[in-house]
């Protein structure tokens, strides 16, 4: 079976499913993995992304969130593996991230 690449924008998150299953339970893992800032989840102080990315030059800014994006899905959702993190900004200075990836040789939904 060909993997499929999937393509995950954190701009279009949604609210928490407790029941998600397959496909939709690992893009949610992502996306909370995502909007979890590091040193915020009490058992595991560095689940998440770190802040220090905050205020930054917009380059610079991306650079350190993709890095940490690479290094937190690679250790908190190894069901997948990222293809490319690329951002669609706007001229507000949001960058949101949009992850492709798929899902690691072997994995069942």
């Amino acid at each position: 079976m060909v993997n499929k690449t999937i393509t995950l924008s954190l701009a279009d998150s949604q609210s928490i499913n407790i029941g998600a299953s397959g496909l939709d339970e690992i893009c949610q893992n992502i996306q909370i993995i995502l909007s979890t800032q590091q040193g915020t989840l009490y058992l595991d102080r560095l689940f998440g992304l770190k802040s220090d990315f905050v205020d930054a030059p917009m380059n610079e800014a991306a650079m350190k969130i993709q890095n940490e994006i690479y290094d937190a899905i690679e250790k908190y959702e190894p069901r997948v593996k990222i293809i490319s993190v690329t951002f669609s900004g706007n001229d507000d200075g949001r960058l949101n991230p949009v992850i492709s990836f798929e899902l690691v040789e072997g994995v069942l939904l």
